[in-house]
């Protein structure tokens, strides 16, 4: 990202400054003025890659435990999540509101409670959903790249690739992989964790877009992308 080269549209209230659809503080560095970083902040990063690695941990234990391609595929989604979380740049704002981190811890972790077993039904029509839905996590998440996070953040606006289809492209591609996961390893524990950690990820999404609605590069985004996870639907 070369800032120096391009004339500030906007600077925020945070001395933000907009850059097309990219950001830097007014200053021109990427890291939030000392007045931001607070400890609090710090704690909250930290503890979240924390406890995201160490349920990660259990996850992938379980599935390599009984490993198919099917389990295998949703494995190789939540690395490359851990793996861009735990590398991700510093976020220009954070939501502090409990209910934000309430439902965006209860919508990562959940899945991260889904284990192997039960019974496989259309093992065919499973694979395809776990290799389809990971290509789509695996594009965002490479579209996103270190602006990856759990909690609602700004880590600068994405609105090229994947993003320029649907608003949550991750999401969407989530939910064929889990359900495909779930065609796998029918019981009632997994459908109830899908169901829930389903309607939470709705719920986050609403939330995400509340609070980058404040950046203007957002707005504008999407007013020109008008879906969230599925084009012409929703």
């Amino acid at each position: 990202m070369r800032l120096g080269r391009n004339k500030p549209e906007a600077v925020g209230p945070l001395g933000m400054v907009t850059v097309g659809s990219q950001h830097a503080w007014s200053d021109g560095k990427l890291e939030p003025p000392p007045h931001l970083a607070d400890a609090p902040g710090w704690l909250l990063d930290w503890g979240e890659r924390a406890l995201l690695f160490l349920l990660y941990a259990g996850f992938a234990a379980s599935v390599l435990g009984e490993p198919n391609p099917v389990n295998l595929c949703l494995l190789a989604t939540e690395t490359v999540a851990v793996v861009f979380v735990l590398l991700r740049r510093a976020a220009f704002s954070t939501s502090r509101q409990p209910s934000h981190w309430a439902v965006a811890v209860g919508a990562t972790f959940l899945t991260l409670l889904l284990r192997p077993g039960g019974d496989a039904v259309a093992a065919p029509l499973a694979v395809a959903m776990g290799v389809s839905g990971l290509v789509v996590v695996v594009a965002a998440k490479l579209s996103l790249n270190r602006r990856l996070g759990m909690a609602p953040a700004n880590r600068g606006v994405q609105v090229r690739w994947s993003y320029a289809v649907v608003r949550h492209p991750m999401y969407g591609g989530y939910l064929v992989a889990q359900c495909g996961f779930l065609l796998q390893n029918l019981t009632l524990w997994n459908a109830m964790v899908l169901g829930l950690s389903g309607v939470l990820q709705v719920v986050r999404m609403v939330q995400e877009e509340a609070h980058l609605g404040a950046d203007p590069a957002y707005r504008t985004y999407a007013g020109r992308v008008g879906y969230r996870l599925i084009p012409g639907v929703f």
